[in-house]
């Protein structure tokens, strides 16, 4: 019963946290059906909502919010051990090194950027020209996607990003062989780093790593895992860049991001 109640106050604590972040420090005993549409989103251009504004009614007492954060277990940190350090650069170099497919004779790889030790992994689908220079994000790409981490509280140095196939290939993208071998690298990217959960960005990498050919939009509305991990879907920043004017695209990435950062503090109380 002790434990149960740990998790519902640890939930509880998560809930009340985010709506603090948003500017909401009050809340009704009895709240009004929104619709998820008219959910603001910070950083993101969603609908605005219409209507008057509900009534200001009782509020949770803030002495009554201290204490269930004050029992909700803390979040470990610093999880990586310095000798876990050698096999991070054993696995960099395998992959400078690597020969399992035609790409790597072409391009050199992009092997990732970020936290080592970071508890959220975010795969891409493969490097473009624009990614020459090593990073994952660059551009107007790049300053999205902080903008859009930083809406949930996650900063973009503190989490680590790779690609699902490292190496650029060509227009038409990796073969199926040349795609097998990279995830393969992937898998063991992952066993390395030992991240919580993955988020897969963008259409290329929710296919390559759910394994099915659905679109992005029936995929990010499913349970997924990849390499004993949850996975999460989320669209590319430079989708929502070339689709600016929907607002609904705009709506799915909040909601999707707000989800995949729920589940992370979760995760992290359960030192899962």
């Amino acid at each position: 019963m002790d434990e149960m109640r740990q998790a519902v106050l640890g939930d509880l604590a998560c809930v009340l946290e985010r709506l603090r972040d948003l500017g909401i420090d009050w809340l009704p005993f009895t709240a009004p059906r929104l619709e998820p549409s008219r959910a603001a989103a910070p950083g993101f251009s969603a609908p605005a909502a219409t209507g008057p504004d509900p009534p200001r009614r009782s509020r949770v007492p803030l002495e009554a919010e201290r204490k269930i954060a004050r029992s909700a277990p803390a979040a470990p940190s610093g999880r990586r051990r310095p000798a876990e350090a050698v096999a991070v650069q054993a696995l960099e170099r395998e992959i400078r090194e690597c020969g399992q497919c035609a790409l790597r004779r072409d391009r050199p790889p992009v092997i990732g950027e970020g936290a080592t030790n970071a508890d959220i992994l975010f795969v891409a689908g493969w490097p473009r020209e624009e990614a020459a220079c090593g990073q994952v994000w660059t551009g107007a790409v790049r300053e999205l996607f902080g903008r859009m981490l930083a809406a949930v509280k996650l900063d973009l140095a503190a989490v680590y990003s790779t690609f699902a196939v490292k190496c650029p290939p060509p227009a038409a993208g990796p073969s199926a062989e040349e795609a097998r071998a990279c995830l393969a690298c992937l898998e063991r990217q992952v066993a390395v780093l030992q991240p919580r959960l993955l988020v897969a960005v963008g259409a290329d990498a929710a296919r390559l790593l759910s394994g099915s050919q659905q679109s992005i939009f029936q995929l990010r509305r499913g349970q997924h895992r990849f390499a004993g991990r949850p996975l999460y879907i989320l669209h590319h920043p430079d989708f929502l860049i070339r689709h600016e004017e929907t607002l609904e695209f705009r709506r799915q990435a909040w909601e999707d991001l707000k989800r995949i950062r729920f589940v992370l503090d979760r995760l992290r109380r359960q030192g899962g």
